[in-house]
């Protein structure tokens, strides 16, 4: 029983350069955001590391968050925990937060491979960050917090970010304007149901660097899929047993109840 109590916590480094002040923040994604934002109340705390103990080798990638103006979250990572907590910010569950979201086309963190030093690339590349676009948005003093980064190596960094070859590879992506006839779609778009439902694949589907024409051809293809209705026993037998929160997110993964107790 106390090893399932130790698989469900979550632990936190805030800022990330505390890497030996790592600590508990409970076991839902809610409580450790409610503890982490509470700390980017100081403006020089501008970074935090959240993740699951078990994953701690001896420096873990997790998901790292940084505070941007107007309280604004900066999520980095494409795992199942950092698709978790976009979508805790998302439902306006943390008071007065809310989720950065990256709009448009993405560009690989590949493509800095040959711009930066091995070096270099090796910190980003040890870090979750899967896109160009997500490093370009991390503020410079937040960087700092990350191991072996500094104002040379940052300088680097941003050099190639404004590189002609990676404006090149942007350019040469096939065009982001959907077909003729065809309206531009996005996640937004689709049923909260299936938002829930899909949310694994819609955060991976948002760092693959596609056009967004191809990226809004397959969100359209998505809502078509349909929605299964909700089972009137299951919801029953969850009421019941008091699981409240399991209830919730059965009924908003699922479409009306169409059966009823016998």
């Amino acid at each position: 029983m106390a090893g399932d109590r130790a698989e469900r916590t979550l632990h936190h480094c805030t800022p990330v350069s505390e890497r030996n002040g790592r600590e508990s923040a409970g076991t839902t994604v809610r409580s450790v955001l409610l503890t982490v934002t509470a700390q980017f109340g100081d403006p020089e705390v501008l970074s935090s590391r959240v993740y699951r103990p078990e994953t701690y080798h001896p420096y873990p990638p997790g998901v790292l968050l940084f505070p941007l103006d107007g309280q604004r979250l900066h999520v980095v990572g494409a795992d199942d925990l950092a698709t978790e907590i976009r979508q805790v910010l998302r439902k306006g569950a943390i008071p007065g937060w809310s989720l950065h979201e990256i709009t448009g086309a993405t560009t690989p963190i590949g493509v800095l491979r040959s711009l930066v030093t091995a070096r270099t690339f090796g910190v980003l590349e040890r870090e979750p960050f899967t896109t160009i676009e997500e490093v370009a948005t991390v503020p410079d003093r937040a960087l700092l917090d990350l191991r072996h980064v500094g104002e040379k190596t940052i300088e680097e960094i941003r050099t190639a970010i404004a590189s002609p070859e990676v404006t090149q590879y942007r350019q040469q992506r096939p065009s982001d304007a959907p077909p003729a006839g065809q309206v531009a779609m996005n996640r937004d778009d689709l049923p909260h149901a299936l938002q829930l439902r899909l949310a694994p694949f819609l955060d991976l589907l948002a760092n693959a660097g596609l056009p967004a024409a191809a990226e809004s051809a397959i969100i359209a293809s998505l809502a078509t899929e349909p929605v299964p209705p909700a089972d009137h026993v299951v919801s029953l037998l969850l009421e019941t047993a008091g699981a409240h929160d399991a209830l919730a997110y059965y009924l908003a993964t699922h479409g009306p109840q169409t059966s009823t107790w016998p």
